[in-house]
């Protein structure tokens, strides 16, 4: 039987954030996977190779984004298990289509936390070509720099 996949982005980003200024998300301090089911197992892949960039303006109510993109490489994907790997590149069309993107659209709400923020943003999201809106629930932590955590689950 041929596996069939479903997947979830789940990130982890941390970022050292001075008011009002683009920067560049640091690989070595953030961490991006994508975790799913498959008719065989669960499985995780951790993004070892992705680019994003994002100007982030940290104000006392607010977190104001006013660009965040990210762009995964499809193959920079691993899961620990080459013959899953391979199927997960196959399933997302990595030879046609070699990225995954996610752009932010808007921040549609913003609720102030004691240690940061929770902000409700929407974005669009394009794996294997196919571009759709996400809405995402991030929780922005302002400590000794900025962490923003969120999910994707792309089953909804």
């Amino acid at each position: 039987m041929k596996p069939t996949f479903t997947y979830s982005i789940s990130l982890l980003i941390s970022i050292t954030v001075c008011v009002g200024q683009n920067y560049d998300i640091d690989p070595g301090r953030s961490t991006l996977s994508i975790s799913g089911t498959s008719t065989l197992y669960d499985w995780t892949m951790i993004a070892k190779e992705f680019e994003s960039t994002a100007n982030i303006e940290i104000k006392e109510d607010e977190v104001v984004i006013n660009n965040l993109k990210a762009t995964i490489n499809v193959r920079g994907l691993k899961s620990g298990k080459k013959k899953m790997d391979k199927n997960a590149y196959k399933a997302m069309k990595s030879r046609k289509y070699p990225t995954i993107r996610y752009e932010l659209r808007e921040i549609e709400s913003i609720k102030k936390l004691a240690d940061g923020f929770l902000l409700n943003t929407s974005g669009n999201l394009i794996v294997a070509g196919v571009s759709r809106g996400c809405p995402i629930a991030v929780k922005a932590v302002t400590n000794a720099g900025l962490n923003l955590i969120g999910s994707i689950d792309l089953l909804n």
